[in-house]
This record gives structure tokens, sequence and C-alpha cells, in this order.
């Protein structure tokens, strides 16, 4: 039986190239830098305070006149407090007039700004692979920007998009509704960006930022429909906030804004967030090998599932990792390198990659910064691949395991590597987890 202290080591690696992803770049054919300067100043970011769960931020925009705003309603259900911040003229009070709930809307009413001007509905609806931008606030920044989405090919229906345990969450919640028409999106939502709107070529709002579940993580991803703004505007008056919304499901609220953030090779990781592995669980791309390594421990499944994981975002391609809880990342040369208790030693790397060959050299180098720590590593072909996983999606994984061994490596080993090489379009990400203190009995 494989010693229950070499899990968080194993879930660590497992867990973590399977919710990156970078989605290949395109051509820049949708706003022009005009366009997106004319957008962008009627732009704010939501701050909601007072909340059950403690403080969130968003995004919204003015839209049709200079004083409604709208956001996402789960940023703002259940706070007591609601501001939005201006550019350039700071924090301003946000009264909520109008919901939305099917299409988890708010329109919010804030004061009249002088230098900021409405946005108004597209006069067309985006096809599929139209380029759009989105410009929000994320990583509860008060810094505004934008990035690249597209626009994908499926149902634009949402429970279409959904696991059967994401689909029943929101069924239960009410919020939002199932038959909500959706854009899918190629690239992922990154926190702070519900509320923000998608913007395409003419400067007009096609869709206004949903975020993604936590069970879809990176690239599951979605922005409701922008002929919803007309049904939220012919909502009833509301006088109060909703108590409850089903916030903790979405991507999008910060729990880690402006957060710890570090270069790792050529991207900067920031935290953003703590889950267990029964809310990441679903998100993996070897559900049967997750189920593999579990089986190595007498642990009970309401344990396995209860170990924690500290998740870190990269703003620009949306590359996100699962690090044991407390696994605070720091510059170690030309890696990221964390060290924890009980003998674990944890490296991270990423690399902008232009084809899979530009992949493999990445992989090549960051195992050749592999500390041996004076042992012999000899490879565990129980949790090794024999050929890399390739997904339809362009997701191509290759793990390995390794057992340390005093030389000339007889006896039984004394520390357990696992390492996890993962690239997807323009992004390599590279992470290896070493367990010095590790006894196999």
């Amino acid at each position: 039986m494989i010693n229950v202290r070499r899990l968080p080591l194993l879930f660590a690696a497992a867990l973590t190239l399977l919710l990156t992803g970078r989605f290949s770049a395109r051509a820049q054919d949708g706003p022009s830098q005009a366009v997106m300067a004319g957008a962008s100043a009627g732009v704010a970011q939501i701050i909601a305070r007072n909340c059950a769960d403690g403080s969130r931020t968003g995004s919204g925009f003015l839209w049709d006149t200079p004083t409604q705003l709208v956001t996402a309603l789960h940023v703002i259900a259940g706070c007591n407090n609601v501001v939005a911040y201006f550019t350039g003229v700071g924090e301003v009070p946000a009264v909520l007039r109008r919901t939305l709930v099917a299409a988890d809307l708010a329109l919010l009413e804030v004061p009249r700004q002088s230098t900021s001007h409405p946005l108004q509905r597209s006069a067309n609806s985006p096809h599929v692979n139209d380029s759009l931008q989105v410009i929000g606030y994320y990583f509860g920044v008060p810094t505004l920007d934008s990035r690249p989405l597209h626009v994908t090919l499926g149902s634009p229906i949402l429970q279409d998009m959904l696991t059967d345990t994401a689909r029943n969450l929101l069924q239960s919640a009410g919020s939002p509704s199932l038959t909500t028409q959706i854009l899918r999106l190629d690239g992922n939502l990154l926190p702070g960006l519900s509320g923000a709107p998608l913007i395409d070529a003419g400067g007009g709002v096609v869709g206004i930022g949903s975020g993604g579940l936590e069970n879809g993580t990176v690239g599951v991803s979605w922005a409701v429909q922008a002929h919803y703004l007309n049904d939220l505007q012919n909502s009833a008056l509301v006088s109060s906030l909703p108590a409850t919304h089903p916030a903790s499901l979405f991507s999008a609220p910060v729990e880690g804004a402006g957060g710890k953030g570090v270069h790792c090779g050529d991207f900067e990781f920031v935290y953003v967030k703590t889950r267990t592995l029964k809310d990441l669980r679903s998100t993996g791309d070897d559900i049967p090998g997750l189920y593999q390594l579990a089986a190595t421990s007498a642990l009970p499944s309401d344990q396995l599932e209860a170990i924690e994981y500290d998740v870190y975002a990269e703003q620009n391609s949306g590359s996100s990792v699962a690090l044991p809880r407390g696994a605070l990342l720091g510059r170690k040369g030309d890696l990221c390198n964390a060290e924890m208790a009980d003998g674990l030693d944890i490296s991270l790397t990423s690399a902008t990659i232009g084809n899979l060959m530009d992949a493999q050299q990445a992989a090549v180098t960051f195992e050749k910064a592999f500390d041996t720590h004076g042992l012999l590593w000899i490879p565990d072909p129980a949790f090794t691949y024999i050929m890399p996983l390739t997904r339809v999606d362009g997701l191509v994984v290759k793990r390995k395991n390794f057992l340390g061994f005093v030389p000339p490596g007889i006896g039984l080993p004394g520390a357990d590597a696992f390492e996890a090489l993962m690239s997807r379009g323009t992004t390599f990400v590279g992470i290896r987890v070493v367990n010095t203190k590790f006894n196999p009995l």
C-alpha cells in the first residue's frame, strides 16, 4: 500500500496541468484600437462589500443611458453595499433597479459621469469564429484591461454545455436558467470579468460575461447573449438585492483580488482561489487516472475529496495550476519553486511555444533542471503514460512518475517524483512535485 503522504504530491501534478490551457492565437480581426478606446470609457469595476461570503469584484458597463449600469447578478447578490469604480473618477454609489434572474443580469443606477459614454447593443449577432474583445477589471485590480475571445461552435443553450453535476447545481439554485441563450467562448473569463461587455468590431455589445462553472474552470466559459438587455430593461423594479445566489458556482467572483503573483518561466501566475479535490476532480482530462491514484490510499473517499488546493491563474492565456494548499510559489532561478512540510518540493515553469517541437524542447529544458537529491531515479510504469494523452481541443499531456533510490538502487525507494508536461496552442507548462520523505510501506 502506498503511503498516503504521496497523495497530495500525485494529485497536485495530476490536477495542475489538466486545468491549464491556452487557445491558439488568431488574427486580430476584431475591434480596432479606436473602437476599444471608445467602448472602454463606459466600463466600470463593480465592488460588492458586506456579502455573506466576504467581498467580491466584477465588471459592469453603462448601457443605453449615462446612468444605467449593467452587471452580472451573481457579483452583487447577497451584498449590502455596492459601488462602481470608474477610471479617473473613483468610486460612486450604485443602486439596484432591476434584475433578470434567469439571465444572471442586474441593472444599477449610478450618478451621471461626464467623461463616460453608454454602450449600445450591437445590431449584429456574432457568428462562429468571430473575434470579440471583453473589457473589464480582472483579478480585482483597479486597472481596466481587455483580452480577446472567439465564438465557438456548439449549441447556444446553456444546459447543453454543462455536465450533469453542473446542470443539477444550477437547476437547484434557480439562476441562471438552463435554457439561457449564451455565447460559447474560446478562451476563459478571468476572475472579475463577470458582467463585462463583449464588444464586436463595430463597438456594440454582443454579450455580457457570465463566467464559467468551477467544475468547468479553464476554457469552459460563456457570455449571456445581448438581447437579454431588452428583457432586463423591461423587468419589474426592485428595491433590494436577492439574499442569496450561487456565486460559488462561478469562476468570476474574486477571492484572490490583487493576490500573490509570481513569474514562472514566461508567464506570471496569480493566486485566485482555494478549492477541494471534490470541486476540481470533474475537470480532469484523465478521470480513470485520478481514480487509480485514489485507489493507492486507504483513505476513505470523503477524506480524499476534502484535500484542498490553491489555484493560480495566468492572466494572458487563462492558464491555471492547482497546488497543495499553502504551497507558496517563489522564483528559484528560471523556475518557480515551493517547499512544503513532509519533504514536498514543487517546481513550475511555463513557456511560449510555436509548435510541438518547441514544446518538446521546453520539456527537455525543464527536465534538465531536475535536482536529483543525490538519488538514483527509476521510472514507475504504474503512473507513467506510455504515450502522451492528446485531446480533441489540442491539449497534449505527458505524465511521469519516478521512484528515488540510494545508489546503486538496492532496497526500498526513499523518494518519489511526479511530473506533468502539457502544451496547448502557444503555451507550455511543466510541473514536478518531489517527495523526499516517501515511505512505500
